[in-house]
């Protein structure tokens, strides 16, 4: 596919009036006046503007469905305040038409994940707009562990387990805590079994 005569915005370096060669859904050329190769498909550009694809770097698209209510929202596990253990992935649904909605305003890749309800609510995956599937459509996966401190924690669980920000922020110091000592144990366990191979 050729983009002919657009106003073309590049990541890097001035605007231009040019053309955009797209090969097997990938941009392989860039520049001015491109030769069309045999039985390209041309589109003719002239008056509009080509803009590089936008990331969202944090969003809960596909979380929650549009057109259901509580049975397609799953932002936020809101069983306990600590929740490291949820994955985004897991609870997002790419054929949604919010996600057909972004791409289609030139978002191409987005980082999504559970919401500000818990101390800590999980994981985010990062993933492309167009796929069908999450799973092949993903970029990444976990690459980020939302972590939320004042009022969302507290207007969650003020009836239950949460009343101040001192108890949001020993909530996590406390995990955090047990996550470094599980990782230490993981590590000696490791050398122990190190140890015992050599011995053999």
């Amino acid at each position: 596919m050729l983009l002919k005569n657009g106003h073309v915005f590049p990541v890097e370096g001035e605007d231009f009036f040019g053309d955009i060669r797209i090969s097997k859904n990938v941009i392989a050329g860039v520049g001015k006046d491109l030769e069309a190769l045999p039985k390209e498909e041309i589109i003719d550009c002239t008056g509009l503007n080509i803009y590089p694809g936008m990331v969202e770097a944090h969003c809960h698209l596909g979380m929650e469905e549009s057109s259901i209510r509580m049975e397609g929202n799953d932002v936020n596990e809101m069983s306990d305040p600590l929740t490291p253990q949820v994955r985004g992935i897991d609870g997002c649904y790419i054929l949604d038409e919010s996600v057909k909605n972004a791409r289609e305003a030139g978002i191409t890749c987005v980082a999504a994940g559970p919401g500000s309800a818990n101390v800590v609510g999980g994981t985010f995956v990062c993933y492309k707009t167009n796929g069908k599937c999450i799973d092949d459509a993903i970029v990444q996966e976990n690459i980020a562990m939302k972590a939320a401190f004042g009022e969302n924690p507290k207007r969650v669980y003020q009836d239950s387990k949460i009343k101040t920000r001192m108890n949001i922020a020993a909530l996590l110091r406390n995990l955090l805590f047990k996550t470094k000592e599980y990782m230490e144990k993981k590590r000696m366990e490791k050398m122990f079994h190190l140890i015992c191979s050599l011995k053999r």
